[in-house]
């Protein structure tokens, strides 16, 4: 990762850069090409009132002449040539209320500062390909937006005003590498486009930047799992709860000996603990595509009267004798172990059909409870294969 060299704007230019995107957003346009534009011109003539479009300008519109009409609707004057079309000769306009005739000026800013925002300005659109007709108006006025709003370190969140057709085009300016990735009201820039950022110092969440970070440094496989578990629409876990999930590390287990005691007595009233919790582990991983927590195994096989910690000694014991897996350093990582049987071994090793049982299954019912039928007679113990280590799942770098 490489810091730039040089930003095109200072943190005083890039407040007068969100200055100046807040005074074309309250313009009465209609169009998103007439919005740009109006960014455009209003970058270079924020000192005198004056400012010259080229023809490199008007060509990626759509339909110059009814966007200069746009513009000329809000009583801005447009010298243009009648004989020429609009994209094949420069274009003079003057913007009355930036000339310095009304007592307050909207964007008061210097000779420099003015310079850099056209600069930038330009810099932005360049960068995504606006000029050459690659993106379209929507996507440079939300670049032009995240690179204002963004921090030094390129985190962002997006204004209050940031547009609702803006957030349409952010999966694409994810997919051309100018957004690295986008939670919510949270980005992060890429980092080519680090040079561009305002030096906005947003308000966002405590934990949101070593969150990204995080992310950042985690393998692949990782974020994946992370994504998974953060995205899923059934579980809805917290932020907070997840990020320090993840981001907190996992302790070594310890169990006081009033818990081995409390154990030792609810294992006798629970002999089928082994394959109902492999059970409902798998069934919990084919609707979730992720493991569940200490807390949604205890709600789920319907222990939810003891104390939690119960629970996660049960969970230890059932791990370290191979009816369930899991990876210690990775939350949401608990699956079968290798004592739980396989759909084939249910297939193959069914015990003899007399007398007929029903064997013991946990399944989830259209409202997504789990249910517990009658169990069967035929079950390992729940103490009986031997420990095993975990499976793998990468580890943050």
């Amino acid at each position: 990762m490489t810091v730039p060299t040089a930003f095109l704007l200072s943190r005083e230019q890039g407040q007068a850069a969100r200055s100046l995107l807040h005074y074309a957003s309250t313009l009465n346009l209609p169009a998103a090409d007439a919005q740009l534009l109006a960014v455009v011109v209003v970058s270079r003539a924020a000192r005198t009132g004056q400012s010259t479009l080229t023809a490199r300008d008007l060509q990626p519109l759509a339909d110059a002449a009814r966007t200069l009409g746009d513009l000329a609707r809000l009583g801005w004057h447009i010298a243009i040539d009648p004989s020429r079309k609009p994209g094949q000769q420069p274009v003079r306009i003057t913007v009355p209320p930036l000339t310095g005739a009304h007592l307050e000026h909207p964007l008061p800013i210097g000779k420099l500062t003015r310079s850099r925002l056209s600069a930038w300005v330009t810099a932005t659109l360049s960068h995504i390909g606006r000029e050459a007709g690659s993106t379209t108006a929507e996507g440079g006025l939300a670049a032009l937006t995240l690179a204002a709003h963004s921090a030094a370190n390129r985190h962002g969140r997006l204004p209050a005003e940031f547009p609702r057709v803006g957030r349409a085009v952010l999966p694409g300016l994810l997919s051309r590498g100018y957004i690295r990735d986008w939670r919510h009201d949270h980005y992060l820039l890429d980092e080519s486009a680090w040079h561009l950022v305002g030096h906005h110092t947003p308000r966002i969440d405590p934990g949101f930047l070593s969150w990204q970070r995080w992310k950042e440094l985690a393998s692949r496989p990782l974020r994946r799992h992370v994504d998974t578990v953060e995205n899923c629409a059934l579980c809805r876990i917290p932020a907070q709860t997840l990020v320090q999930a993840f981001t907190s590390g996992a302790a070594p287990p310890q169990f006081s000996p009033r818990i081995r005691d409390m154990f030792g007595s609810w294992k006798g009233n629970h002999p089928d603990r082994g394959p109902l919790a492999a059970q409902f582990v798998a069934a919990f991983w084919a609707r979730h595509r992720h493991g569940p927590s200490e807390h949604q195994v205890r709600n789920g096989l319907g222990w939810g009267c003891q104390p939690l910690e119960l629970t996660r000694f049960v969970i230890y014991r059932l791990i370290t004798t191979g009816w369930l897996s899991h990876n210690p350093a990775v939350p949401w990582t608990l699956g079968p172990g290798p004592a739980a049987p396989t759909p084939r071994q249910e297939t193959t090793d069914r015990p003899p059909p007399c007398p007929p049982r029903a064997p013991h299954s946990v399944h989830a019912n259209e409202h997504g409870e789990y249910t517990q039928a009658e169990p069967s007679a035929r079950t390992p113990s729940a103490d009986g294969p031997p420990p095993f280590g975990p499976h793998s799942l990468p580890r943050p770098r």
